[in-house]
């Protein structure tokens, strides 16, 4: 378990937080986590802050397993239900272009939201190193729902498929994908960009007054923004105005009102463009009203493509 009992109260993890800060919440007030666990977003903000570098995500994730073995899964499936049947078995999963030493895996949201640029990545991809292809889910919104023993079952399943396909290298397309796999899989775990900039492929970003987005899985370790970085011009900067987009964690469900005013943070944001590196945070700023709003991918790969409009948030 997550050790909150270092809680010190200074109140840091509850002014960066809009979940927090809306029940006057802090790592000290178990009960009322345990019971709210499922309104968290598991933006990880609160892990950011913290002074005594309680991992405060972590212990909500293990309040979510719990809840859910407390209550054998029945109250959370049906509120939950359309995500626990799309992600444990993914309807769009494909290893039928599986069968090389490395493989990109765009993950489930990405080949939505952007499906020219996803065409682009592989096509070069196989054109440079004759790479293949795996559509499935990575298994995070499963794990972010505390369904430990889905979650497993999915990992192990992808774990098996690219053993049995004798794959050496994933290339993934989405930062959660890449941190929830490093450590599950037995193949290695490549993030897009450091693999293009292996290859000497796509261009420098030269614009004006850049603001990069990070996404939050992102946030403290930032792997994906050091891969980033010779594809950004020098003066660009990152901005967090709020915590995250708002999709994360399902939690949107539980609190509407929160997701509509971290979806739409950057509607009246006149301080330049706005660049994000995760296409989930791109379709949610978008569809909420951002015109500012691009992934870094579209230019670094020059496809200008826009957000798919028929993707469901």
């Amino acid at each position: 378990m997550a050790n909150v009992d270092k809680c010190i109260k200074c109140g840091k993890c509850t002014r960066n937080c809009e979940f927090l800060s809306k029940y006057n919440l802090d790592f000290s007030c178990k009960e009322k986590l345990y019971n709210l666990a499922f309104h968290c977003f598991l933006c990880g903000k609160c892990n950011e802050v913290c002074p005594m570098n309680i991992d405060c995500m972590e212990y909500i994730l293990e309040l979510r397993r719990k809840k859910i073995n407390e209550n054998k899964g029945n109250v959370f499936e049906k509120e939950y239900k359309e995500t626990i049947v799309e992600k444990t078995n993914y309807p769009f999963k494909n290893y039928d272009q599986s069968n090389a030493k490395v493989v990109f895996f765009p993950g489930c949201n990405f080949p939505l939201i952007y499906p020219e640029t996803t065409k682009v990545i592989y096509q070069l991809l196989k054109d440079n190193i004759n790479a293949g292809l795996a559509i499935d889910c990575c298994g995070k919104p499963i794990s972010d729902l505390g369904l430990l023993e889905e979650e497993n079952k999915i990992v192990n399943e992808i774990n098996t498929n690219f053993k049995q396909l004798q794959v050496e290298e994933i290339v993934v397309a989405c930062a959660n994908c890449y941190y929830f796999f490093k450590d599950k899989l037995d193949v290695k775990v490549t993030s897009i960009f450091k693999k293009l900039k292996e290859l000497n492929l796509g261009k420098k970003i030269e614009i004006s007054n850049m603001n990069i987005f990070t996404p939050c899985q992102d946030r403290v370790k930032q792997d994906w923004l050091n891969d980033l970085k010779d594809f950004l011009p020098e003066d660009y900067k990152t901005t967090n105005l709020g915590q995250c987009c708002g999709l994360g964690a399902s939690a949107k469900i539980k609190e509407p009102e929160i997701y509509n005013k971290l979806s739409s943070q950057f509607n009246n944001f006149d301080e330049g463009n706005i660049f994000v590196y995760c296409a989930s945070c791109a379709a949610v700023f978008i569809n909420a009203g951002s015109p500012i709003v691009k992934h870094v991918l579209t230019e670094i790969l020059e496809t200008k493509e826009n957000v798919n409009k028929n993707f469901t948030i």
